[in-house]
């Protein structure tokens, strides 16, 4: 049931919503792996990945989605696992790319000495227990979260409030460079060793929540069922924020195949889509963890990340660069705006960097050399 949900996300993407009545053309091919028997189970890190290598060499596929993680959070800057290093390696050998839930955090619940009460949105965030959990600290591939929306314009029913927001359930960066473990000799963040620009998920994506009950009867997502007489169920996750997203990716390839020669394009085109704006004051009350390290750059865009317009134009720029090397890319401005009378707030620009990079296993700060 799972497995037939997540499939379905990942080849028709957003169509289901909010009607799914009618023809539906996929954007992908669907090559199913079965790597877990039932829900849990033990997760053998070498077939998974002796899986994923077999299914690019022998169909060419590109485009993964992985939605079994282990269900032990990560502690505060824990070092990286062997399953995200063993992934990090395959992204790193092989043109694909990898999308990856950050798992679900079930610890919702606490107990006041008579009931069972609902965590207080969004402070439950900065617990421990609330990080991602492996291989979602892989790097070289994409890292998705879920976003509250179920697409169909019920949020004031839900437990996270109105807006862009991260589901209450999704998970958040185990790199904390705000804990105490980071600071310096004086007590404070250590900006020498900080990289604010390191962190997880990439993004996050629609994934339904929880009604203030902790059901998702109402504003959970609707997914496709495998239950005898029920077409489609109601159901909550990072499961299906992942293929979502990995539907983008998909939509790029359909439109553009020339951006299968690099996979890390892909990714910049989607992050570079993505926008972390419409949380309005959800995060005001936070101090000791970035909003990054929850919603990630944001939810992607799938016009803007598919389209340029007219008043809107997206450049790819694909090199390779090594230690003390400078490269510069000239961008011609077109001739009439260089005679425009306005001065300011003329033209915008907002770049993405996306790479691919050996890891250096064992070794938390030097994980990434560029960092």
């Amino acid at each position: 049931n799972h497995g037939t949900a997540v499939a379905a996300l990942a080849a028709l993407g957003e169509r289901l919503y909010p009607n799914h009545i009618g023809t539906f053309d996929a954007d992908a091919k669907l090559l199913s792996i079965k790597t877990l028997i039932g829900d849990s189970g033990f997760v053998a890190e070498s077939e998974v990945v002796r899986l994923i290598r077999q299914a690019h060499e022998q169909y060419n596929v590109q485009i993964f989605t992985l939605t079994i993680g282990y269900i032990a959070y990560k502690k505060n800057n824990e070092d990286f696992s062997s399953y995200a290093y063993a992934l990090d390696k395959l992204a790193y050998e092989l043109n694909i790319l990898i999308f990856i839930s950050t798992g679900n955090n079930n610890e919702l619940t606490f107990f006041d000495g008579t009931h069972f009460k609902a965590v207080s949105y969004p402070r439950h965030f900065t617990d421990e227990c609330s990080n991602l959990c492996s291989p979602a600290e892989s790097l070289n591939n994409i890292t998705v979260g879920a976003a509250a929306s179920n697409f169909e314009n019920n949020d004031e029913l839900r437990i996270s409030p109105v807006g862009h927001v991260p589901a209450i359930y999704s998970r958040t960066s185990h790199i904390n460079w705000m804990h105490a473990s980071q600071f310096n000799k004086n007590g404070g963040i250590n900006w020498f060793r900080a990289n604010k620009k390191l962190f997880k998920p990439d993004i996050c994506s629609n994934g339904g929540d929880f009604d203030v009950e902790l059901l998702p009867t109402t504003t959970g997502l609707k997914v496709v069922s495998t239950e005898k007489g029920i077409f489609f169920d109601r159901s909550v996750g990072t499961s299906f924020s992942a293929p979502l997203a990995a539907n983008l990716a998909a939509k790029l390839l359909r439109t553009y195949p020339r951006l299968g020669n690099n996979m890390q394009t892909v990714k910049a085109l989607i992050i570079n889509s993505a926008d972390n704006k419409g949380t309005g004051d959800a995060f005001n009350s936070l101090e000791d963890i970035s909003p990054n390290a929850i919603l990630g750059n944001g939810v992607p865009d799938s016009d803007y990340c598919q389209y340029s317009n007219d008043n809107r134009v997206t450049i790819i720029l694909e090199g390779e660069i090594k230690a003390d090397e400078i490269k510069c890319y000239p961008i011609n401005i077109p001739e009439y705006l260089l005679h425009v009378d306005r001065t300011n707030n003329l033209l915008k620009v907002k770049a993405t960097l996306c790479f691919k990079f050996e890891p250096l296993k064992h070794h938390f700060l030097a994980y990434c050399p560029i960092h």
